[in-house]
């Protein structure tokens, strides 16, 4: 039975997003990637190169996220909107545009206030599918809408010098474009950074619904969400309001979305609905409030909304009823309690993915700590602040994993603050985050290492074979920018990375010897396929010695190309013998793949095995196709017990992280109808239970004399003292058994024992021996045998039940040698 791991039908929720749009599958169409903000791309794709693909030439500085529609890429930098069409770049240089007047065909400074300085752009766009508008804003106040096919362009000029930062929600109804947005007052320390630019006249932000911008003629209709500044008023907002909102289920007939702010005596989150039938009036439909102020952007997986607040924890609520989500003892969790720390900041936002397991779908969250600290002290010391940190939660808020960053993980002693938001792949079971110092790190959705995370080797070089989990974005000549005033949103380099078309794009903001600057880079992804086996043989009995033979089928997917042709290295099922456990016992040889091997065709692989005396009686067939690419792609503490096996295998090979084919082509980790973690390499591992039928098991029952100490010279006519040693094995069950036993001795020349003599003794199952000590009478001179022997007729080993030694009986006086002499035994 297959299941699909996918965004399900979050959207089918949101019934105020029209349909007909004419945005494709692989557009990013907002900060986020869609109207949940979920940064989640669901498509399969292979590696990421670690080269760039293309990088622009120098833009300006950003802390935007690019958006691509239909094949354009918009980013907002510097003064500009710059638009970069994918079928006119020429590897790897890409050559950007401002966005140009239609009639004076000179760039428009979108980011440059009204007679005033450039603002670094802080607003990510959103895109309108249904009437191709494109909407940002900017850091002096006002609303864009720029028309990406018919070239026009025109602002809702809100209130100057008010700050946009968040993303614009757009909401499509009734054929027209209601955009929402906020803006809030200056931050202390902002009025003169740039020096000029204009200052916004109230110490409150306020939430915007902007009608009328979809249309280059017509008037554009603006109104604030009314209602005092004071947290004591339920309805009451202010504060900075710097997330961007996130679209929510309809209230009755009405858009509603969810926006929160910071700064408002802690922070607060509202519902606000917008009321059709009173030109969408937005008024409030719950509240949520926390002690921390609520900085990032707002996401949701369709049912609860997300969000973070300053003091590192992550908050829910239900979308309609405003409540704690589902298996939440309350409305937030304290991040840095789960991973051990005293105190955390930051201001970015969870990542969803939506897991469709045989239970329900589940939602798994990831999110990145800009700054943590284990000792209350030095949280937000310098430009950037401490080290950062990234956690990841599964249903109903359990921890999953975290990993705390350090001075490992630092640039030149410069702390690894984290200054992006994550990013999920999920057909590579990836996480994708920056820190301010240039690095992207990929780590593993699911691990089995709780403390600590996997790195995911996601990124490769173009020809390489070993994928790593990091790239370094900056040349040689550049150092991070870290912006006008610590904690600027333009501090650092990585831009929230965003996945679209095959690429992941990220902004850098750099400085060099020209000053402080920003571009654009794409890192290209490879292909995927998914080699796996169709059958699931019966457990297998077999006989020591004689061969066994069996002959599942294996299929190549998600291609359209032959096996060579995806991968020209030559491929096999490595076969091994485990035991119960896993743990592997010997090789059972490999079968190469044809190249030829063409998809969605079975393939029979051959294999028989012999087992030996030396192999457990019962254990596992382990067939693995692609070992190397299996052991190179899958997560160091994987989480699935077949790659743990897998895993074991390669080790005991010796095999290296390098998979078989080079460059970014690679299996896939996840697919749709895999069961993960890691779905999508397990379905490589095929492993077989074995039970060894021995023969029926012979008969053990054995007394012995396992030894007998004599003393080597003796005096004649002096009785003497033996030790007899005594052993008994068996596997009957007995612990002891109690059989005759004879000591005597008799000359060297040879003798007949005595008349009886027999004794009945006890011998115990011991480790080691019983002992019966015995005593010879005195002896004539010479040289005489001293035997001990059993008489047990159902000994299974007769031949182990007699001991001679010898003894020399010396006399000074010498004397005629005797006969055969009887012994005397101790039991």
């Amino acid at each position: 039975m297959r299941w699909p791991r996918w965004v399900a039908a979050v959207l089918g929720c949101v019934l105020v997003v029209a349909t007909g749009s004419r945005a494709t599958a692989g557009d990013w169409i907002t900060k986020g990637g869609s109207p949940q903000r979920m940064s989640t791309e669901i498509n399969p794709y292979g590696l990421i190169e670690l080269t760039p693909y293309w990088e622009t030439q120098p833009l300006g500085e950003s802390a935007t996220q690019p958006v691509l529609v239909d094949g354009v890429i918009y980013h907002l930098a510097g003064d500009y909107l710059w638009k970069l069409k994918l079928d006119e770049v020429h590897p790897p240089y890409a050559h950007a545009s401002p966005i140009q007047e239609p009639v004076s065909k000179l760039p428009i400074p979108f980011n440059r206030a009204p007679a005033g300085p450039s603002i670094a752009p802080q607003s990510s766009p959103s895109y309108s599918p249904e009437t191709g508008v494109l909407y940002f804003g900017t850091g002096y106040g006002w609303l864009w809408a720029y028309h990406t096919t018919e070239g026009w362009a025109r602002p809702a000029e809100l209130e100057l010098g008010c700050p946009i930062v968040g993303s614009p929600l757009v909401i499509h109804d009734r054929g027209r474009d209601i955009v929402v947005v906020a803006d809030r007052p200056n931050y202390p320390g902002e009025e003169n950074r740039p020096k000029g630019r204009p200052l916004c006249p109230r110490n409150h932000g306020k939430v915007w619904i902007v009608q009328g911008l979809d249309q280059l003629n017509g008037s554009v209709h603006r109104q604030a969400y009314q209602a005092a500044t004071s947290k004591e008023v339920e309805e009451g907002f202010g504060g900075f309001i710097t997330p961007s909102a996130v679209l929510a289920v309809p209230h009755g007939e009405n858009p509603s979305f969810v926006l929160g702010t910071d700064g408002f005596e802690g922070g607060r989150a509202l519902r606000l609905a917008l009321d059709r039938e009173n030109n969408y009036r937005p008024y409030r439909v719950w509240t949520v409030d926390g002690s921390s102020g609520f900085a990032g952007n707002f996401t949701s997986d369709g049912t609860n909304a997300y969000w973070l607040d300053t003091g590192g924890r992550l908050w829910g609520a239900h979308l309609e009823r405003g409540s704690e989500p589902e298996g939440w003892s309350s409305y937030s969790i304290s991040l840095p309690t789960l991973i051990g720390a005293r105190n955390a900041f930051t201001n970015t936002e969870p990542a969803i993915e939506i897991r469709q397991t045989p239970n329900g779908p589940e939602t798994h969250l990831y999110v990145t700590l800009r700054n943590y600290t284990d000792t209350g002290v030095g949280l937000r010391d310098g430009p950037t602040g401490a080290d950062g940190a990234v956690v990841a939660l599964g249903p109903g808020g359990e921890l999953k994993w975290y990993r705390k960053f350090g001075p490992a993980d630092r640039l030149n002693g410069r702390k690894a603050s984290l200054n992006t938001a994550p990013l999920v792949l999920v057909s590579r079971a990836a996480l994708i985050f920056g820190d301010v110092n240039g690095y992207i790190y990929s780590y593993a959705l699911d691990t089995g290492n709780p403390a600590g995370g996997d790195g995911r080797p996601t990124v490769i070089p173009p020809e390489g074979k070993a994928p790593t989990d990091r790239l370094f974005l900056l040349k040689n000549n550049e150092q991070p920018n870290t912006g006008p005033y610590n904690f600027s949103q333009v501090s650092g380099v990585g831009v929230d990375p965003a996945f679209a078309n095959g690429l992941m794009l990220v902004g850098v903001n750099y400085e060099d010897a020209g000053g402080t600057s920003g571009r654009l880079v794409a890192y290209r992804a490879g292909e995927t396929y998914d080699l796996l086996w169709l059958d699931a043989p019966e457990p297998m009995k077999l006989q020591p010695g004689k061969p066994a033979a069996m002959q599942p089928r294996l299929q190549l997917e998600m291609t359209e190309r032959t096996l060579s042709a995806l991968c020209p290295g030559p491929l096999s099922v490595q076969w091994y013998l485990t035991d119960q456990s896993g743990q592997p016992i010997r090789p059972l040889g490999a079968t190469p793949l044809p190249g030829d091997l063409a998809p969605q065709q079975p393939y029979p692989v051959p294999v028989t095995v012999t087992l030996t005396g030396s192999d457990p009686a019962e254990g596992q067939i382990v067939g693995v196709i692609d070992l190397p690419s299996v052991y190179a792609l899958s997560a160091p503490h994987t989480a699935n017990p077949r790659l743990v096996v897998a895993r074991a295998i390669a080790e005991k090979m010796g095999l290296t992280a390098e998979k078989s084919c080079a460059g970014a082509v690679a299996e896939v980790v996840e697919r749709e109808g895999e069961p993960g973690p890691e779905g999508g390499l397990a379905n490589n591992v095929l492993m077989v239970p074995y039970t060894s039928q021995q023969p029926a098991q012979a008969i053990v029952d054995d007394p012995s004399v396992v030894e007998l100490a004599v003393p080597e010279i003796v005096e004649a006519g002096r009785p003497f003292e033996v030790g007899i040693y005594l052993g008994y094995q068996n596997n009957l069950g007995r612990t002891e058994i109690r059989v005759p036993l004879r000591l005597w001795a008799r000359p060297a020349a040879g003798g007949s024992p005595p008349a009886g003599g027999w004794q009945a003794v006890t011998i115990g199952r011991l480790p080691c021996c019983t002992l019966k000590p015995g005593t010879i009478p005195g002896l004539s001179a010479g040289t005489w045998d001293i035997i001990a022997e059993i008489d047990y007729p159902d000994d299974t080993r007769p031949e182990n039940n007699r001991l001679i030694r010898r003894v020399e009986v010396h006399s000074s006086q010498g004397g005629q040698r005797g006969g055969a002499e009887g012994g005397a035994i101790t039991d």
